[in-house]
Parts: C-alpha cells; sequence; structure tokens
C-alpha cells in the first residue's frame, strides 16, 4: 500500500511454507532470503513493483565470531548465548561454525547490541565483528545411513532411520513428534519420495536421498543421511 517492501523474519522452514502459500494469493511479489544459498531460517520480503528481488536491503546482518581452535563451540551453546541477551528466536538466522569461527545472522537492530555484550559463549571467550568473509562454514555435517525396507510408508522408512520398531514410530507420528518437509504429518502411511526430510523430535533430523533400488528379495534400498 506504501509502495515500499515490509519484511517478517526469521522464518522457520515450516513457516516459510506457509507464508509462500499465503503470499501467492495475497502479494503478488516476494522473496525469501537468509544470507546466503539454501539458508533454512530466512527472512520473507514483500516487494513493491519498482524493486528488483537482488536490489533488498534485507534488514539483517551477518556477524563474525571467533575462538580457539581447540575449543568447541556448539549451534545450542551459541544459539543459548543469544538468547540469554534476552534476544527473540525470530530475531536470529542460520548458526554456521567451524573450528575457530562461527557465523551467525541476527535483525541489524540487534547486531551492535550482541556485539557489546557477548564476551563469551559457554565459558569459551569469544571476539566478535560485524561482517563475514566467504566461503561461510558448512551449513550442516552428515551420516550416511543405508538399509532395506519393505514399504516407502513413512512409519518404515522411520523405523529404518531411528532402529526403533515401526509401533513406536507410529505412535511417535501419531502424537505429532514426527514432521515431514517441516510439516506435521499424522499419518504412519504416508507415502516417502526421494529428497524428503524427516524430522523427529528429541531424536534427529534425516534427509531421504534414494528409494529406488531393491534386493534380490525385492525389498527396497533405502540411502539417507542424518543430520550431526
Amino acid at each position: 500500500m506504501r509502495s515500499a517492501p515490509r519484511f517478517v523474519g526469521f522464518l522457520s522452514p515450516g513457516q516459510r511454507q506457509i507464508a509462500a502459500a499465503s503470499a501467492r494469493s495475497a502479494v503478488g511479489r516476494f522473496a525469501f532470503y537468509g544470507g546466503y544459498e539454501d539458508a533454512e531460517r530466512v527472512f520473507f520480503a514483500a516487494l513493491p513493483d519498482w524493486l528488483e528481488e537482488d536490489a533488498v536491503d534485507w534488514p539483517f546482518q551477518a556477524v563474525s565470531l571467533f575462538f580457539r581452535e581447540q575449543d568447541s563451540l556448539t549451534h545450542r551453546s551459541v544459539l543459548g548465548t543469544l538468547m540469554s541477551l534476552g534476544i527473540a528466536r525470530e530475531t536470529v538466522g542460520d548458526i554456521l561454525i567451524e573450528p575457530g569461527r562461527c557465523v551467525f545472522f541476527i535483525s541489524s537492530e540487534l547486531s551492535g547490541y550482541v556485539l557489546s555484550q557477548m564476551e563469551k559463549v559457554g565459558g569459551v571467550g569469544v571476539n566478535l565483528r560485524l561482517g563475514a568473509e566467504e566461503p561461510y562454514p558448512a551449513a550442516h555435517t552428515f551420516l550416511e545411513m543405508e538399509g532395506t525396507i519393505s514399504s516407502p510408508r513413512l512409519d518404515c522408512v522411520l523405523s529404518a532411520l531411528c532402529r526403533i520398531s515401526r509401533g513406536k514410530c507410529g505412535a511417535a507420528i501419531e502424537t505429532g513428534l514426527v514432521f515431514l518437509n517441516d510439516t506435521e504429518c499424522p499419518s504412519p502411511a504416508r507415502r516417502v519420495m526421494p529428497g524428503d526430510r524427516i524430522s523427529v523430535r528429541g531424536t534427529g533430523k534425516f534427509v531421504v536421498d534414494d528409494l529406488t533400488g531393491r534386493t534380490k528379495k525385492g525389498r527396497l534400498i533405502l540411502k539417507a543421511r542424518k543430520y550431526i
């Protein structure tokens, strides 16, 4: 209405799906960005007709956090320190970590506050600097997994991934603990496809790479990766 971009973020993958579905009919032109290609947590922008996507001034910034390589920092410890400063989760984007360096994305209005207040993470002394040099640390590391299943049903796939019975998997699905492509999936019979992401609250997150091969006995060969 004011011919200016409007922003909402950071959004989780599930929130992004909801925003995209709503925006297609209500907004028209819109974009998502989280600081780098394939970011998990992103900002949403509703765009006026005059503004091209590559010219958007996104209202967040990258922050580099440096520490000794022999110290071990985790995504959870960095996020926990940010939350202890009174920062809301939706103001923090992806947190990328490698030995000696962490890059995270944060709403612009909070970057100065974080730089002045964040001196330690989990008892480890850190130094912060606005901005980040590319290439960024890898977003995820994975554990390769392979097994055989009788069916591409969600409960079958989940049983192979989590090493628990189909009955327990079915109960977890029906009680809302399992998410397929970032959306709660209440049906154990839902068909899983290559490329699907499966999350189990309190257990872990997986991506299914392939379900096309078969053993001599006709069982499907499941190839997947677990986020670690």
